[in-house]
């Protein structure tokens, strides 16, 4: 087991003292663990190291996760007692934090000071006594600790009381901790609290009902957080809310906000699915990233008139949500807010905004020049983009399983990444004369697409633009120069008629397609050259045989036709034949190498066709390698 030191860190000009590493302290008479390397489910820290008091122990000092193991995170010793000295009187910020199997710790009486988090997790922890001389503690001390049933406090302490297991300061201005396997089922907080520490009621899963007291203005981020049996809160006093402090709250059904609340944290109600019904306050200015995704319960949601600002997810997977209605001073609304929010088919803004307009429940910027959400539950088969619009954003149509034809007309510009991103049932697209680039992801998952035409403005694809379009069989280029990116048509399985010019290829991973030969039996075709081919005009298309390369060889060689090694061998015999035919398929791996070093070039490929057996050659070869034609 000695190669457990190798996976502990080590503080800059540490000192180590038998199982332990410590520093010494400022006043230059005492030491404060920094690190344990203990190997025994029961620790005993020394009273002393080298003469020196132990006053302190360090933050994390027992690992986040209360054992050690070795190097390959094999075995290790859960640390169940820790047993610490009399001369302790600071316990930093998570010094043990995370010992889930810690059953038994007495904090000294001459302990002053303890951290925030600094017990948070010990979830084997049944009791625990805050000695008369503490007179800090942090945030969080005792949360999540799932087992713990008492709280005392020493007598005589004039910093803090318990109060029936639940830890107040001695004024009861403020609630510090309250015991997770407590099994009341409803709680009232004393009358004078103002203030509820961060994670305070973690995973307390036996309270249906808490009541909070008229003067309550702060509550801590994550305070009720996975408080799986809360069914109904008034905060109608709380004028922030801060972040996590009711996410998970599964079974929260009815919430009253304060006519003053303000704002709405991160997180704050991620994943509270019986939610089905809020009435917002019109004092409301910011919800966080987040703040009410995940909420399956919701229907139709209402935001009142003074809120500015949503972040990001705000109410992303709201699995059931048909319809959402903005005010008038919103200023930002992304698309992630409603990602996998696949029911919404309508998403309106009151007229007087000034940042954005909706029409028929489609999301614009104010003057309708740039598209910006088409709802994913929005039930038409088929749209037509206004003529006004002149761009369209990432992730526009993202998800919307009903668009089968979009008219998208030459006023529009530019498409960002993502805009048709797994529209799985579009099967008609018509792209604009207008746009130069086809941007990464544009079409990934579009399933049902089977055809494509690239206009003639375009002159480059990006990455993964067509990627897993695995029905796609025919893709028509422009008469006009196209730069190919990588893995433009990954996964197009399907696809049979393919511009001609463009190397077949195989993906490496992680599509892990096959990698035996650049020119596979079955149809993969992969535009995959690094960086980059640029492709010449043309009129013409490769042959539909799934088999065919796209490096067209003689007929003969290609595909196993023996019309012209028979012509051959009347001449020159089998024998010549047999030493003819070896010879073109060594050509033919030659050919296939130089193509696979081409692609792996760092400029751009160009390919011209032999006049006399069509196969495609770097635009600066002298001759054809196959047969021998320099008329090219």
């Amino acid at each position: 087991m000695c190669s457990i030191f190798i996976s502990l860190s080590f503080t800059a000009n540490a000192l180590v003292d038998g199982e332990f590493e410590y520093k010494i302290n400022d006043d230059n008479a005492s030491v404060t663990i920094t690190a344990s390397f203990s190997l025994q489910d029961t620790v005993i820290i020394p009273d002393n190291i080298k003469g020196k008091p132990v006053t302190g122990i360090g933050g994390y000092v027992f690992g986040q996760y209360g054992r050690y193991t070795d190097s390959e995170g094999d075995g290790g010793y859960y640390i169940t007692s820790v047993t610490l000295p009399n001369t302790l009187i600071d316990i930093a910020d998570n010094a043990f934090s995370g010992c889930t199997a810690l059953k038994s710790l007495i904090i000294p009486s001459n302990v002053k000071n303890i951290g925030n988090a600094a017990f948070y997790d010990c979830s084997a922890l049944t009791r625990i006594t805050i000695p008369k001389n503490v007179i800090s503690i942090g945030e969080a001390v005792l949360a999540n600790c799932t087992s713990l049933k008492n709280i005392y406090v020493e007598e005589g302490n004039t910093a803090y009381i318990s109060e029936d297991d639940v830890l107040y300061n001695i004024a009861k201005t403020e609630l510090l901790a309250y015991p997770c396997a407590k099994t009341d089922t409803t709680l009232t907080i004393a009358s004078g609290v103002t203030k509820i520490f961060d994670s305070t009621f973690e995973n307390c899963d036996k309270l249906t009902n808490i009541i909070l007291p008229n003067g309550l203005n702060i509550i801590g981020t994550g305070a009720f957080s996975n408080c799986n049996a809360l069914s109904s809160i008034n905060i109608s006093n709380i004028t922030y809310i801060g972040d996590d402090v009711f996410n998970f709250c599964s079974a929260l059904s009815n919430i009253n906000f304060s006519n003053a609340l303000t704002h709405i944290g991160n997180y704050s109600f991620y994943s509270c699915s019986s939610l089905t019904n809020i009435s917002f306050p019109n004092s409301l200015i910011e919800m966080g990233e987040s703040a009410f995704n995940s909420c399956d319960g919701l229907n139709k949601v209402i935001l009142p008139e003074s809120l500015e600002s949503i972040g990001a997810r705000s109410f992303s997977s709201c699995a059931n949500l048909t319809e959402i209605t903005f005010g008038s001073k919103i200023k930002s609304i992304e698309t992630s807010d409603f990602y996998s929010c696949y029911k919404l088919n309508s998403i309106n803004i009151k007229s007087n905004n000034q940042s954005y307009c909706a029409l028929n429940g489609v999301l614009y910027n104010k003057d309708k020049t740039s598209l910006l959400i088409y709802p994913p539950g929005k039930a038409d088969t088929s749209f037509t983009v206004p003529n006004s619009v002149t761009s369209i954003g990432a992730n526009a149509f993202e998800d919307n399983h009903y668009i089968k034809s979009i008219t998208i007309p030459d006023s529009v510009k530019t498409i960002d990444k993502y805009a048709f991103y797994n529209c799985r049932l579009l099967e008609n697209i018509k792209l604009p004369n207008s746009l130069i680039t086809i941007e990464s992801f544009l079409f990934c998952n579009c399933s049902a697409l089977a055809t494509i035409t690239i206009p003639n403005s375009v002159i480059s694809i990006d990455d993964y633009a067509f990627s897993q379009c695995t029905n796609l069989t025919t893709v028509n280029m422009p008469a006009t120069k196209v730069t190919i990116n990588e893995y433009v048509f990954d996964g197009c399985d399907s696809l049979k008629v393919i511009p001609n010019g463009l190397p077949k290829t195989t993906a490496p991973t992680p599509t892990n397609r096959p990698t035996s030969s650049p020119y596979p039996t079955s149809a993969y075709y992969y535009y995959t050259a690094a960086p980059t081919i640029a492709v010449e005009p043309t009129e013409s298309l490769l042959p539909t045989d799934t088999n065919a390369s796209s490096t067209p060889l003689p007929n003969d060689i290609s595909n196993g036709n023996s019309n012209w090694i028979w012509f051959l061998a009347l001449g020159v015999g089998i024998a010549a034949a047999a030493f003819i035919s070896f010879a073109a398929f060594k050509k033919k791996k030659t050919i296939a190498t130089t193509l696979q070093e081409q692609q792996s070039s760092t400029m751009p490929i160009e390919y011209i066709s032999c006049t006399n057996c069509g196969v495609q050659m770097d635009v600066n070869a002298a001759a054809c390698p196959i047969c021998g034609n320099k008329k090219l």
